[in-house]
């Protein structure tokens, strides 16, 4: 299904929703949700509303996540449905915490590049690398001591109570970016199977994603 914009309209002090929204984790097991529209000043804005209530639609299939194979995360369709707002217009995005928990999640791609990270220096034990895996290895061995720097000057932040507002959160934004490298460059060397590293496994085009 292809997801469209939750819209939501103000109408005589009601407020009402329409549209899909995807990655809607358990939709189908909850009886209240709180998600994010687009309000007609062009802004975002939080929202409850009720799964049940009419015009609510949880759409069957949708994304599973391999680590957490229980929870299903699909989409659901909104037809006019009754709303009620949370906070003003981009309070959500804006609050302190909505970015502090943007750097859990990069800290967790950051654990998730180190083991593999890890194999691939052990790996140097075992036989002699050549050009192409000693490149590969510097790269992830770049972009992952990026990551640690910037995780730890935000957690700094953090600790100080300091607010990273959307608009001032360049480094933990770069932090995510280099995660995300960081894991790409590993999958040239552990492609999806593979059981043992090996130069022989390398893929050129993926080493300049």
């Amino acid at each position: 299904m292809q997801a469209t914009a939750v819209g939501a309209q103000n109408t005589d002090a009601r407020w009402t929703l329409k549209g899909t929204k995807p990655w809607c984790s358990l939709a189908g097991q909850l009886d209240h949700a709180l998600i994010t529209a687009h309000t007609t000043s062009g802004n975002r804005r939080l929202f409850a509303i009720g799964i049940r209530d009419d015009g609510v639609s949880v759409q069957s299939g949708g994304w599973v996540a391999r680590g957490l194979a229980g929870v299903k995360s699909g989409p659901i369709s909104l037809d006019v449905v009754l709303a009620i707002p949370i906070g003003a217009d981009d309070w959500y995005l804006e609050r302190p915490s909505f970015s502090w928990a943007g750097i859990g999640v990069a800290a967790s791609w950051f654990g998730a590049s180190v083991a593999p990270a890890r194999r691939l220096h052990t790996a140097l034990r075992i036989r002699e690398p050549d050009q192409i895996w000693l490149m590969v290895l510097g790269n992830v061995d770049l972009e992952l001591n990026q990551c640690r720097t910037v995780l730890a000057a935000a957690s700094t932040e953090v600790d100080r109570g300091s607010t990273i507002r959307p608009r001032a959160r360049p480094r933990s934004t770069r932090y995510g970016c280099g995660s995300c490298q960081a894991s790409r460059r590993l999958r040239v060397v552990y492609p999806a199977g593979s059981r043992r590293a090996g130069p022989s496994q390398a893929r050129h085009s993926d080493s300049r994603s």
